[in-house]
């Protein structure tokens, strides 16, 4: 299809027009009558140029003369933009960007008027203004601290973060993101900044008064007015962390106390079951020779002490549990290593690993680890039917990570933790809560027919 064509103007004009690409009219300057349209122009108005070429340029715009900008022509190579509803043959109006400029066509002064559809543009700023309504009023009402920050300072930030620090929200727009941080966390903050970090992280913050507490702060990078920033979500937890530092203290003086406990019976065991097992056996062995005339009355009190001999075997394996004393002889990697090497005599074999360079820990720490790998051991013996396990401990420069692993039955995972006790899930309660008293996590993943992995990690 050919560019329409008017009495006066040459062809090549239209080629001109087509050539643009874009929605493109000429308009007399005098009478401000259409002589030119290409094939998008008249797509856009829905109409052919017949009926394109008895508009002016009022019939142009919805409102009609009333709702039309003057038409005048410009200096040289200016173009004047508009942005108004463009009137279409279906009595419909398409939100537009118009541009007028002077165009010399031949010995002909003339207006080129390009047109563009910006229905999309203006549905995309109106979901755009939706959208901050929305989260300014999230961020009013918003109990936490929110703020939006942009090259290190605060951009925008609500109430509730102002209320936090002691600034009035006009204060505190400008103010760097950094000086709200405690020097001891500052380099840690800025680090997870600028790698994008966007877990929850706890930080020492300080506010205008000088008084510091603890926040957790949640932070990730966005697009706000089409500029990139990062929003910050910021909780003051200092009332929550005494109260998980004082349970968790509870829990560790707990655990102590139990160790004391366990030491104490152990002691016992050894000290008075295992001695007086130890003097039945000599009474045994001697009723043995005195009735060695009666050899059925000599096969039941050898019989008898063979019992005993057991016995005393598995109080021993009692107490050594109660209390192993290898972590008095050994450092924590290789009194796991020694677990490994137990559940491998009993038949399953078993890979350990250590990477990292291993460190002495805490002995509260080295404790606990130990007492979970030997939980996570025992389960694998009693109920994984497993042929394979793997102990590994990663040491990082202020982490220690622990997975222990089976190829086992596995069983299906109880869906809150307050259902393990119901399930006689007591193994897994224990060391969650060993776990938690050295300020770690410990997570089960396992499922029916795919084994069993058990992960703790830990700031130490």
């Amino acid at each position: 299809m050919q560019t329409e064509a008017r009495p006066g103007i040459g062809s090549k004009y239209y080629r001109f027009l087509e050539d643009l690409g874009s929605p493109a009219f000429l308009l007399e300057p005098d009478t401000e009558q259409v002589v030119g349209a290409n094939r998008q122009g008249l797509a856009l108005l829905n109409r052919d140029f017949e009926q394109v070429s008895r508009m002016t340029w009022a019939d142009f715009f919805s409102g009609g003369d009333d709702g039309r900008p003057a038409l005048e022509l410009a200096e040289a190579e200016e173009t004047r933009v508009f942005y108004c509803d463009i009137a279409k043959r279906t009595d419909k109006s398409v939100p537009a960007k118009v541009e007028v400029s002077n165009a010399t066509l031949g010995s002909r002064q003339l207006f080129l008027v390009r047109i563009t559809d910006i229905t999309e543009r203006r549905q995309a700023e109106e979901a755009l203004r939706e959208s901050e309504s929305l989260f300014s009023c999230l961020a009013t009402h918003c109990l936490d601290g929110l703020c939006i920050h942009e090259d290190g300072k605060v951009l925008l930030a609500n109430q509730a973060y102002c209320d936090i620090f002691g600034f009035s929200p006009t204060e505190m727009i400008g103010i760097s993101s950094y000086a709200f941080i405690a020097p001891e966390s500052r380099d840690d903050v800025y680090k997870k900044v600028s790698s994008a970090y966007d877990k929850a992280y706890e930080a020492l913050c300080i506010k205008r008064d000088g008084t510091t507490f603890v926040a957790e702060i949640h932070g990730t990078k966005a697009q706000y007015r089409g500029r990139e920033v990062r929003i910050s979500v910021l909780r003051d937890i200092t009332g929550q962390k005494k109260a998980r530092d004082s349970a968790r203290l509870h829990t560790l003086q707990m655990n102590r106390a139990q160790e004391e406990e366990r030491k104490r019976i152990a002691r016992d065991l050894h000290d008075g079951t295992i001695q007086s097992l130890a003097s039945l056996i000599l009474d045994l062995e001697l009723a043995i020779r005195k009735e060695a005339s009666s050899p059925e009355l000599s096969h039941s009190l050898q019989h008898a002490c063979d019992d005993a001999r057991h016995i005393i075997q598995e109080v021993r394996s009692y107490c050594h549990e109660l209390r192993p004393d290898v972590l008095d002889k050994l450092d924590l990697t290789a009194a796991v290593e020694a677990l490994c090497s137990d559940l491998n005599r009993k038949g399953i074999r078993t890979f350990f690993d250590v990477s990292g360079t291993t460190r002495e820990l805490q002995p509260d720490a080295e404790l606990m680890i130990f007492r979970i790998v030997q939980e996570a051991t025992r389960n694998i013996w009693r109920h994984s039917h497993a042929a394979q396990a793997t102990v590994s401990v990663f040491f990082a420069s202020k982490t220690v990570r622990l997975i222990v692993e089976d190829n086992g039955v596995g069983f299906p995972t109880p869906r809150t933790s307050g259902d393990q006790p119901l399930e006689g899930k007591l193994g897994l309660v224990g060391m969650k809560e060993r776990a938690k008293s050295v300020g770690g996590t410990l997570i089960v993943r396992s499922a029916s027919g795919k084994g069993t992995r058990i992960i703790f990690e830990a700031d130490l």
